[in-house]
């Protein structure tokens, strides 16, 4: 449920400050960062393996069938399948004839696997996310987001998400109002003259903002 902003734009960064508007430059910045999910990142299917693999041997596997239920709630199990001399991990759907490789499920299968796999192996990290709503349905956001505060919190990881839906920040708000542990940042990303500032929302700001229905992002 930690969502700040931070922003990669032709190799320059901005990094942001709770509570504060000032720019904060590179030599300000020092984040101990796990992992950068791109928007168009894609795991490889042999790591995609590897990683589930371990998090098997972990008993972590739990949290990733979660994960992926709030996308296809129909999923009973992953297994991997040597295909070609090579590893796949495939989907066992409900009501499907046969398993399925998870590329061919969707693309929100894809990518919540690589923002928890992320999370998980990033303990008392930072994980950078672009474009956090790629690949998941609006309708699935807020349960996406719950699971993300949720295992953020117990990982000791804080996550900085970048988004262009209003509906993926409201739905990271919502999120953290429910969990009693208010913990989320807004930032409004904004350039003045070359310079890149973020403009921070409180929670009640950001609230008043929803109940009006006036855009944020």
């Amino acid at each position: 449920g930690h969502c700040d902003g931070v922003a990669h734009k032709a190799q320059n960064w901005i990094a942001v400050l709770p509570g504060s508007d000032k720019p904060v430059g590179e030599e300000d910045a020092e984040l101990n960062v796990g992992s950068f999910l791109l928007s168009n990142g894609k795991l490889n299917q042999r790591e995609l393996v590897i990683q589930f693999g371990r998090f098997e041997v972990e008993n972590q596997d739990v949290f990733i069938m979660e994960a992926l239920r709030l996308v296809e709630p129909r999923l009973r199990g992953l297994s991997t399948i040597l295909l070609g001399g090579s590893p796949v991990l495939h989907a066992d759907v409900e009501g499907g004839e046969r398993r399925l490789p998870l590329a061919v499920v969707g693309d929100g299968m894809l990518r919540m696997l690589e923002i928890v796999f992320a999370i998980l192996q990033n303990r008392d990290k930072i994980v950078l996310i672009d474009e956090v709503e790629n690949g998941f349905h609006h309708s699935a956001l807020p349960k996406v987001w719950k699971l993300i505060h949720s295992l953020a919190k117990q990982y000791n990881v804080q996550v900085f998400a970048v988004t262009h839906s209003q509906e993926c920040a409201n739905a990271a708000h919502y999120a953290a109002v429910e969990s009693q542990d208010y913990d989320y940042q807004y930032y409004r990303l904004e350039q003045d003259n070359g310079v890149g500032y973020a403009h921070a929302f409180s929670q009640r700001q950001l609230q008043t903002a929803i109940d009006v229905d006036l855009e944020v992002r």
